[in-house]
């Protein structure tokens, strides 16, 4: 087949797109084409080669590819469409052996470049429409773009999938006015205190046609035909309009994250238009959360720079989406200001032990730069319990929910605000971010609410170190640290009380069932009334010490501890004073006469307010402290009594008697719970 001189390429001297389209179409009118097919060609990454060595080096590698393809079909109708797109017609019977040759030279000579030519292949048999059968080929092209295969043949599937493309584009319209969009919302989960905290917008059509159309199907296409802005930003007003219904009606609401597209960021005034829609339904900036991919971002990294910090100045979170499936997350991080991370788990393919190294690496690192972790796509309660073991602070997948419409999402959590993370405490939680959960030590994190202390998490071992006080039932946090028979629940308590926000890690050292625990308590938060606290904790119990260290080290902590302190010896009822406190010079001429022996009622007419001295008297019982020891019962008596102070007055105190574990003696202790009374007994009875 001749070509006919209807203007020429400067560059290759092959016809130009349009002469090239005039010539096909007249050949295919002629009704010729038969066993004739159009090859489409494509250089991938010319454009970066056009950017590293020049215009004039990149102009060579046109010359060079045109000159291949006429040294392949001489005489053959070819063009070059633009760019780095070659066409040619050819009637060769070995088609596949002449695309193999072409792009065997082509890559051969560029080896040392990322280039490579990839091809598509076109039958042309009854087909009469050039550009048609141009877009064809191209479409088989494009379908091999990032794969390792040269060429492609344009085939059924194909053709089903362009008939798709086509249909996509021809009803997008449609679909926005008819309502074929759909907005799902994928639940996302806090770890730390297992309830919802988010959820993530994610678009479904439903075609009266075609049926659940999956967002793999359509964003590309749109993507690629600009049309993706449309649909976020139908998206952006749907989840607002939908979050202003929620909060009018009274139901719950927790922050959305939405998807922007880099398109978004080129083809309108995104900041703009998400700041007018959160304006127009009057919502706080806190409930939408922006994502953005790492592609995004590398395509444009100047204009996407501008734009994301108006988002954040503005108050929006910006999380990097897809962390990790690119090759270029670490440089992102670097160069832009995130607030959260969200690692897609589908990217390590094998959940195994170089996996589990490498997520724990990313949320390490997140947690130095003081990024929150959100992982994706988990799936089993293994993926789960590592991911929360690892200090992740976020997950959503299906092992919780799959993307559900807005109707079902309230069903899940209908009548189930335990379930639901209350409004206001996002930050309050995120704190959690700061606190490493890679560690070797005991931890823990806790909610104070100012009455009941709520164990959110615990570490492995953390747990051993209750286990080896013989502390392992299911309700042990409460009987330590929520019953008002326990001591140690004044004491956290009193401890708790001084901390603050973002202040030092205080040590604290208690005393149950006979051993010493030590332990670092550092607020973390604080938000209408509940505190957020972290705990390492240690067992100070060391056998390898000696008796009489082990006593003086004992006796050391107690010292610290508490405002009195005694040591009873039951078998004979006298004992001896550690620390005297408020009554030091009364106990030691007092007690001096009753030679050290211990009186329960004498004591009480001594120290105790008339109306509980009948109740101490019982509580200071020796025969009872007796059959205690004799029953094997090591826990701890505690009872609070008003106790006469130093200036006269009485104050509720707390005395606390400790048996010594193999011995024959008690630990007698008092201290200062006034503040902390009304807290148990606000109507001021004991119970």
């Amino acid at each position: 087949m001749e070509s006919r001189d209807c203007g020429i390429d400067p560059i290759t001297r092959m016809q130009g797109k349009e002469s090239f389209l005039s010539c096909f179409q007249q050949f295919l009118s002629a009704g010729k084409a038969k066993g004739y097919v159009l090859l489409y060609f494509n250089i991938r990454s010319f454009r970066y080669y056009n950017i590293l060595y020049g215009r004039k080096a990149g102009d060579e590698v046109l010359r060079y590819l045109a000159g291949l393809i006429r040294k392949t079909n001489p005489g053959d109708l070819s063009g070059r469409f633009g760019g780095d797109n070659f066409v040619t017609v050819t009637d060769r019977q070995d088609i596949a052996g002449m695309v193999q040759s072409v792009c065997f030279d082509f890559n051969t000579q560029y080896a040392a470049s990322t280039m490579m030519l990839k091809a598509g292949v076109l039958r042309l048999d009854e087909r009469n429409d050039a550009a048609n059968c141009c877009e064809l080929a191209k479409l088989a092209c494009d379908a091999i773009r990032d794969t390792a295969d040269n060429y492609r043949f344009y085939d059924q599937d194909l053709s089903r999938a362009s008939r798709k493309v086509a249909y996509i584009l021809q009803n997008m319209n449609r679909a926005l006015h008819e309502g074929w969009i759909h907005v799902y919302y994928q639940p996302v989960i806090r770890t730390v205190n297992n309830t919802l905290c988010s959820t993530e917008a994610l678009v479904r059509w439903i075609d009266p046609e075609h049926g659940m159309l999956s967002p793999g199907e359509f964003i590309p296409i749109l993507e690629e035909h600009q049309q993706i802005t449309r649909l976020d930003l139908h998206v952006l007003e749907e989840v607002c309009q939908t979050l202003r219904t929620r909060l009018d009606q009274g139901q719950f609401t927790v922050p959305v994250s939405i998807n922007l597209s880099r398109l978004d960021f080129t083809s309108c005034d995104i900041f703009q238009e998400v700041e007018d829609c959160v304006k127009k339904y009057h919502l706080d900036r806190q409930l939408l959360k922006i994502e953005i991919t790492e592609s995004i971002v590398m395509r444009d990294p100047q204009l996407l720079k501008q734009k994301m910090a108006a988002f954040r100045r503005a108050g929006y979170e910006i999380w990097m989406d897809d962390f990790g499936s690119g090759y270029s997350s670490l440089n992102v991080l670097q160069t832009f200001e995130f607030d959260e991370i969200k690692l897609d788990m589908m990217f390590l393919h094998h959940f195994d032990e170089k996996a589990k190294r490498i997520i724990r690496s990313i949320i390490s690192m997140a947690k130095q730069m003081q990024l929150e972790t959100l992982a994706e796509g988990v799936e089993t309660e293994e993926q789960y319990a590592f991911l929360r073991d690892s200090g992740c602070e976020k997950v959503q997948g299906y092992y919780f929910s799959p993307p559900v419409p807005p109707e079902k999402l309230d069903a899940m959590y209908r009548n189930k605000p335990e379930e639901i993370e209350p409004a206001g405490f996002s930050q309050y939680y995120s704190s959690v971010g700061r606190v490493s959960f890679i560690t070797d030590q005991p931890m823990s994190i806790l909610d104070y609410d100012g009455k009941k202390i709520h164990l959110l998490y615990a570490n492995r071992k953390h747990a051993e170190v209750w286990n080896q006080l013989g502390i392992n039932r299911d309700n042990w946090q409460d009987e330590l640290f929520n019953s008002c028979d326990s001591y140690l629940s004044l004491e956290v308590r009193r401890a708790f009380e001084k901390l603050e926000p973002d202040g030092e890690a205080v040590p604290m050292e208690f005393n149950i069932y006979g051993s010493f625990i030590s332990l670092r308590a550092r607020m973390l938060a604080k938000q209408q009334g509940h505190a957020l606290i972290s705990i390492d904790g240690l067992n100070l119990y060391r056998r390898e010490m000696s008796d009489t260290e082990n006593r003086d080290y004992i006796f050391h902590v107690l010292f610290a501890l508490y405002d009195e302190v005694y040591l009873i010896h039951l078998n004979d009822c006298h004992f001896e004073v550690i620390k005297a406190g408020a009554n030091q010079a009364s106990i030691s001429r007092e007690w001096r006469r009753q030679s050290w022996q211990l009186n329960p009622a004498y004591a009480a007419e001594l120290y105790i307010q008339k109306e509980d001295r009948a109740a101490y008297v019982d509580f200071m019982n020796p025969q009872m402290l007796k059959e205690k020891m004799k029953n094997g019962d090591l826990n701890s008596i505690t009872r609070m009594f008003r106790t006469l102070t130093a200036d006269g007055t009485y104050a509720w105190c707390l005395h606390t008697i400790q048996l010594v574990p193999g011995t024959d003696l008690a630990v007698y202790s008092s201290q200062d719970v006034s503040e902390l009374k009304e807290q148990f007994f606000p109507d001021g009875k004991e119970r």
